[in-house]
């Protein structure tokens, strides 16, 4: 797909909020991606909704102020 980015996906972990946060940051570039797949793989069942990138939108951008703070 050409993209640009050539980050990897942190995990998240749970005793560690900002974790988190920058999964969260990273899987947002890969937006187009997640959605290529569930167009090619068939094995692939678990595509977030367009309900669920908006959630994950609004979340990063909360984490991101006790992130800079």
């Amino acid at each position: 797909m050409n993209i640009p980015i050539k980050k990897k996906i942190v995990l998240d972990c749970k005793t560690r909020w900002n974790s988190t946060f920058f999964m969260l940051q990273v899987v947002t570039q890969y937006k187009d991606v997640f959605n290529r797949l569930s167009q090619r793989d068939n094995q692939y069942k678990a595509s977030p909704s367009e309900c669920d990138w908006m959630m994950e939108n609004e979340v990063c951008q909360r984490l991101e102020l006790f992130y800079m703070i």
